[in-house]
């Protein structure tokens, strides 16, 4: 069920299937949910923004992103994303597994390309422009992908993984020309991690800021500062941004009471449950039920 899939930090679930891992989704934004919290996954992630502004955080970096902006998230980078002030927003987005990529026998564009990218050591820009040169054939690239795998034509596997070579061609032949290499990941991103990690490992039990210090290897006072300076948010407000992420799928995919989901989200006081999801999503969680189940 799409709720079991939420809860682990790395995304564990398959997108596509093993002949081709390879998928598309549509995303609104509010209509979906507000945010989306951190995540990483083995994927390489392209959105592209149809229309309407929206939040990204990408490897502890802040965005806005805009109407025709193109997101490119590399494997096992940090990220996360969620409504702009009060506006809307429109996106699709391509997962696809990078194997897709490499031959059986290692050739020159695994060992030069490929590889690199999957080992973190391969920069490529976090956001292309409309603006900005070399925008248009990267974006002729993702439509193409897009309209062939909805079609789903004959040969239609051959076509995308062509479109998909030609996109990392002009990628890497637009906006990597320096070829910037990078030697390691970087210490804090990896930090946030074991974090995260351990609050969406344990969300369904009462965490401490003295738990998440011992997991983290810091003192208690640090992690506060560390934590709020890296994430713009408490660790608190990370944690109920979480269980309430995670109640919205239990609340449109079971029939559980509403009193159950606050205590399998760790919150076990309903009151208190009630009111913070209000605050959160501006409507009752029996509210957000009828609508959106």
């Amino acid at each position: 069920m799409l709720h079991e899939e939420f809860l682990k930090l790395k995304e564990d679930r398959q997108h596509g299937n093993f002949l081709l891992p390879y998928v598309w989704y549509h995303t609104l934004i509010p209509e979906y949910y507000t945010n989306y919290p951190m995540h990483w996954h083995d994927e390489f992630e392209i959105i592209y923004v149809k229309k309407g502004k929206m939040n990204i955080n990408l490897d502890l970096k802040s965005y806005v992103a805009c109407t025709g902006d193109i997101i490119l998230i590399k494997p096992k980078s940090l990220h996360g994303f969620g409504q702009y002030e009060n506006e809307s927003v429109e996106t699709i987005t391509l997962l696809f597994s990078l194997t897709m990529m490499n031959a059986q026998i290692t050739d020159a564009c695994s060992i030069k390309y490929f590889s690199p990218i999957l080992d973190r050591k391969l920069d490529v820009p976090s956001i292309i422009h409309p603006e900005d040169s070399g925008y248009e054939n990267i974006y002729k690239c993702i439509i193409n992908m897009h309209e062939i795998y909805h079609e789903n034509s004959n040969f239609f596997e051959l076509n995308i993984k062509s479109e998909l070579f030609k996109m990392f061609y002009h990628l890497l032949d637009d906006f990597c020309s320096e070829y910037n290499i990078t030697s390691k990941a970087n210490d804090e991103t990896n930090t946030i991690k074991i974090i995260i990690e351990y609050i969406q490992m344990n969300y369904m039990h009462q965490i401490s800021i003295s738990e998440l210090a011992d997991a983290a290897g810091l003192s208690e006072h640090y992690l506060m500062r560390y934590f709020k300076s890296n994430m713009g948010i408490t660790c608190v407000e990370y944690m109920n941004e979480y269980r309430l992420n995670i109640a919205t799928h239990l609340l449109t995919e079971t029939d559980y009471p509403i009193g159950i989901i606050a205590e399998k989200c760790g919150i076990p006081n309903v009151s208190y449950f009630n009111r913070i999801f209000k605050k959160y999503f501006k409507v009752t969680p029996k509210v957000y039920r009828k609508k959106n189940q």
